[in-house]
């Protein structure tokens, strides 16, 4: 899992990289159908056809970096988020039976008994398992 998770992240790496590759590639295009229609190798509507197409690519590929570097910053948080939540359960499995019991009663704020069969714990935080 841990190795998959990290060529994830060199996949979405590697794939950002030849987009703005690709981006800086449309500059020296630029320059070289300005150049073209300078020394009359092309029209004016050929240029202006051209960059047209280059703005429209341009624009395509901005957004897919933005849609990559998106994607990448979740990868980044998601394994933060793995990694506190290892952190945690690495804590608590060190803890003795007594100090995780301590932990959970002042986790508590009341428990309110409904009938011999119900009752309703109610955390001093939010709680992740309730049903919505």
């Amino acid at each position: 899992k841990k190795k998959e998770s990290a060529s994830k992240g060199k996949q979405l790496m590697l794939q950002l990289g030849a987009l703005k590759k690709e981006l800086e590639n449309g500059d020296s295009q630029k320059v070289q159908s300005y150049m073209d229609y300078r020394e009359g190798r092309i029209t004016k509507e050929e240029f202006i056809f051209l960059r047209a197409e280059r703005e429209k690519s341009h624009v395509e590929l901005q957004e897919k970096i933005r849609s990559l570097e998106a994607e990448y910053e979740e990868y980044l948080n998601a394994g933060n988020q793995a990694a506190k939540d290892s952190t945690v359960a690495d804590r608590a499995s060190k803890l003795s039976d007594e100090e995780l019991k301590q932990i959970m009663y002042d986790a508590i704020e009341r428990v309110n008994v409904s009938d011999s069969q119900h009752i309703e714990i109610v955390w001093k935080f939010d709680d992740l398992f309730t049903a919505a």
